[in-house]
């Protein structure tokens, strides 16, 4: 989900950017161009906020289907600030694997695109800066929300000791 969300937002980003660039170029601000960015930055951060919903859900359910798993792990002992960490690195490599994988998509299929266009003038030219930053934030996000998450498997996880 985060592959996808990240791609969509990294290929627009770079298209709407380098026609914004051609434009200026040319001489000319075109009427409407802000909003226009605006607009498509804000549909495309929304398929981000709906992947990073799709991380969390597939890892709540991961937990809760390794209950038994993390609780024999704290049995053989394991701590519970262990049983949280494991869970919230797992959560930022998912992370950023899809970020990623997300960005090197997204520019590849830009840079196809612009090229397909034809149009010497409109060259592919990355927002750089803006795409970091945008990385930067879902991967933070991604950990954040991760880190809530184990903290429940942590809390969850009770060592399964048996009683004689």
């Amino acid at each position: 989900a985060v592959v996808l969300g990240v791609t969509l937002f990294t290929g627009v980003m770079v298209v709407l950017h380098s026609a914004l660039q051609a434009s200026r170029s040319a001489g000319y601000e075109p009427d409407g161009v802000g909003s226009t960015f605006a607009l498509a930055s804000g549909l495309a951060g929304f398929t981000i906020v709906v992947a990073l919903l799709g991380v969390v859900n597939t890892l709540i359910l991961s937990v809760r289907e390794r209950a038994g798993e993390l609780s024999l792990l704290r049995a053989v002992g394991m701590t519970t600030g262990e049983v949280r960490r494991s869970v919230t690195i797992e959560g930022a490599i998912v992370g950023a694997l899809g970020v990623g994988g997300g960005l090197v998509l997204g520019l590849v299929g830009a840079w196809l695109l612009v090229g397909r266009l034809q149009d010497e003038a409109l060259v592919a030219t990355p927002p750089w800066l803006f795409l970091a930053a945008m990385s930067a934030a879902v991967l933070a996000i991604v950990v954040a929300s991760t880190r809530a998450v184990a903290s429940r498997a942590a809390a969850a996880a009770r060592p399964a000791i048996a009683s004689r």
